[in-house]
């Protein structure tokens, strides 16, 4: 499966599980069933892309050293494993990018028990589960530090910039370069990962206009 057909198929999944949140909280606020099978479902989907990461930055590094003549007869599937184990990156749930994708920009609250209340509604533990920002936060450039419009997602690492400000760090690199985020694991970064993301420019132009007409409102 090429990568393209996998981020379609994947858009396609979220997409469905999405509706299917927004039916469920509208209709089935007190159902604990649907909404654990919901978060289930993210979390199932957050840990496939991941590992569809580790893969990919596995293959990076095979690329690598396919480059150098000395090593043509590698055991590529040997090595893959090898670099796939080697990757030392965890997966934080809620920053991965099909969590925010389906839990960003709504009311997301864990479904307590009778009696129960809240002290907080941003970002707290309730019976060990995380509960998401109730405010959907758009992506800032790491470079510019500005709020990103035209949101381009690296296919490698999930991380977001602005399309010419990117384009001139790795102009300036001379190619291949680290990804600009801190702690990020993709040291090989190229201009042709990079892929317009529209659910998350529909997420975007959403918010600046209801952040505009708020401040119109005051």
């Amino acid at each position: 499966m090429s990568s393209h057909d996998y981020e379609n198929i994947l858009g396609h999944c979220i997409d469905s599980l999405k509706s299917c949140k927004d039916l469920s909280d509208k209709y089935l606020k007190n159902d604990t069933e649907i909404f654990s099978l919901i978060k289930d479902l993210a979390k199932e989907y957050s840990e496939a892309n991941f590992s569809k990461e580790k893969s990919d930055r596995a293959i990076l590094r095979i690329e690598k050293d396919l480059n150098r003549i000395d090593n043509i007869d590698l055991d590529i599937e040997a090595l893959h494993k090898k670099y796939v184990d080697e990757d030392e990156t965890e997966l934080i749930l809620t920053e991965s990018a099909v969590w925010k994708d389906v839990f960003s920009g709504s009311d997301i609250q864990e479904i307590l028990q009778e009696n129960e209340t809240l002290s907080d509604a941003n970002f707290e533990r309730v019976d060990d589960s995380l509960l998401c920002s109730n405010v959907f936060q758009p992506p800032i450039d790491p470079i510019s530090k500005v709020l990103i419009k035209e949101p381009y997602k690296n296919a490698v690492c999930g991380h977001y910039f602005d399309y010419d400000t990117i384009m001139n760090y790795v102009k300036e690199k001379k190619g291949k370069t680290k990804c600009p985020y801190m702690g990020c694991a993709n040291v090989a970064f190229r201009a042709s990962h990079l892929k317009l993301d529209e659910r998350m420019k529909k997420q975007v132009l959403l918010y600046l206009q209801q952040h505009n007409e708020s401040t119109d409102e005051e």
